[in-house]
C-alpha cells in the first residue's frame, strides 16, 4: 500500500467535490487496511469448529503422527489418517 503524506483539503474552486471524493476514498482504503490488519492480528489461534472432533489434537495423536513421520519421511496424509 502506498503511503502518502498528511491529507490536505482546500475546499475552494471547481474541484472541491473531486477533492472531497478523493480524500474519502483515501481514508476509506486506509481504514479498511487497518481494520483488516487488526482482524488478522487478533485471530492467531485455530479455534475448534463444529464438525472437527476435539480428539484430533490430543497429545497422543500428535506424538503418534510425529513418530510416523520420524520413521518414514515419505508417509502420506492418507496413511496418517488410517492408522
Amino acid at each position: 500500500m502506498e503511503e502518502s503524506g498528511p491529507l490536505e483539503l482546500s475546499l475552494t474552486g471547481r474541484n472541491a467535490t473531486a477533492e472531497v471524493v478523493a480524500v474519502i476514498r483515501q481514508l476509506s482504503s486506509r481504514f479498511i487496511f487497518v481494520l483488516a490488519a487488526k482482524v488478522i492480528r487478533s485471530n492467531l489461534t485455530d479455534d475448534l469448529r463444529e464438525g472437527r472432533p476435539s480428539t484430533a489434537t490430543t497429545e497422543d495423536n500428535i506424538s503418534a503422527v510425529g513418530l510416523m513421520i520420524d520413521t518414514d519421511k515419505r508417509v502420506t496424509y492418507q496413511q496418517t489418517r488410517t492408522s
